[in-house]
């Protein structure tokens, strides 16, 4: 009788590990800007899975350590707004994303973010890199939309950070394993505006 209960309580156990790995895989992602509303955004990190707790296994949000700010965080702001420049801000938060003449993300962007590694409280500057993320992938795109007869702007973003020093000492750091994504979407921003 025990002989057949071991075959299925690994069949048991191999379906809860991959709807464990389905379900992370499935994360919120950032609103779509529809044209209205307003003012509004959102910013995501996505820590590569195995810089995640349990290799990535369950959501980060279960663990508390979604990296993440919109506009209802303390202090958020919005710097610049246009289809080659954003600037996003909030306490111990910044995003500058600079887009070349081709159109990418420029090497000169950054995300400034705080983060908690080791038992420690840290803030991190990350960036594309030096190199022309050919082997990390896409540097990422700013897509910028103007609404008719106003100073609005709607957009999304997707940017690959492949590069991380700390914030005050410019000190290198051996994280995160492989690039960062950074992703969100905005609505309704006009520069120089403060949304909190």
């Amino acid at each position: 009788m025990l002989g057949g209960m071991k075959p299925a309580l690994a069949l048991v156990a191999l379906l809860v590990v991959a709807w464990l790995v389905v379900m992370a895989s499935m994360s919120d992602p950032p609103a779509v800007p529809d044209g209205s509303g307003g003012p509004w955004f959102d910013v995501r990190v996505e820590k590569p899975r195995m810089a995640r707790p349990l290799g990535g296994l369950l959501p980060e949000r279960v663990f508390g350590t979604e990296l993440r700010f919109d506009d209802a965080s303390p202090g958020a702001e919005v710097g610049h707004v246009g289809p080659d420049r954003l600037e996003l801000r909030a306490a111990g938060w910044e995003l500058v994303l600079l887009v070349d003449p081709t159109g990418a993300i420029s090497p000169e962007s950054h995300i400034v973010f705080p983060i908690e590694l080791g038992g420690k409280r840290l803030s991190l500057r990350c960036g594309p890199g030096d190199s022309d993320a050919s082997d990390e992938g896409d540097r990422g795109t700013l897509q910028v939309t103007r609404r008719p007869d106003t100073q609005l702007q709607d957009g999304t973003f997707v940017a690959t950070f492949a590069t991380c020093v700390h914030d005050d000492t410019d000190q290198g750091i051996a994280w995160p394993p492989s690039a960062l994504v950074v992703r969100g979407s905005f609505a309704g921003l006009a520069s120089g505006s403060s949304s909190r």
